[in-house]
């Protein structure tokens, strides 16, 4: 049966069984070195899209503040004033 792997990028790996399992993983660096426990595969995954929902609803909430208090309306009469005792 031949090896699911290069044998020589195995060598020297600090990941390989001792002694040398036929079917043992090739070695792996950097971030594929770091073994993800299990049940935490997708973990990052569902903590982005969490927090993308909450910066959602706080983006929401902020919109309909703003919407009904006439806010952007005071804010761009402020600037359009400010503007116009500058250039006149």
């Amino acid at each position: 049966m031949p090896l699911p792997f290069d044998a020589a990028d195995v060598a020297d790996c600090p990941h390989r069984p001792d002694p040398p399992d036929r079917l043992g993983p090739p070695c792996r660096t950097g971030a594929a070195a770091i073994d993800d426990p299990a049940g935490q595969a997708g973990q990052a995954t569902a903590e982005y899209a969490l927090v993308l929902l909450g910066a959602a609803a706080v983006a929401m909430l902020l919109v309909g503040w703003a919407t009904h208090s006439n806010a952007i309306g005071h804010l761009l009469d402020a600037v359009v004033s400010q503007l116009e005792r500058k250039l006149s």
